[in-house]
């Protein structure tokens, strides 16, 4: 072991902290009425909170609501707009690509492993 210079021997076992007299005492007293005071004040403020947005939560839950709808009605009629492709248009999409466009395309038809 690495001699750092320290003599435990010599330090003994007295404290080498001190507290002011009757701290421990009266300690619990004091937190406790601080546990109080921060009660009492959280309690004002919520109070104050509640009797000034009476109508929040009903606001908050109409609002859902309604931006349910919404979104239920824009997908419902982006599903009705769709129509099928057929494969005439898929055909004629081909044909007015320029010939490189085409080459290109075909390469990557044939190397996806998925499709082949």
């Amino acid at each position: 072991m690495k001699d750092n210079g320290y003599n435990l021997i010599q330090i003994g076992k007295r404290m080498p902290y001190r507290t002011p007299e009757g701290f421990f005492g009266n300690l619990e007293e004091k937190v406790w009425e601080k546990v109080r005071a921060d009660a009492a004040v959280e309690e004002a403020t919520s109070g104050n909170i509640r009797r000034r947005h009476p109508f929040k939560l009903p606001l908050v839950i109409s609002s859902a609501a309604a931006a349910a709808i919404a979104i239920f009605l824009a997908f419902s009629l982006w599903l009705d707009n769709t129509q099928p492709v057929e494969m005439s248009d898929i055909e004629s999409a081909f044909n007015n690509l320029s010939e490189e466009d085409r080459t290109y395309m075909l390469e990557i038809y044939s190397s996806d492993i998925f499709m082949n």
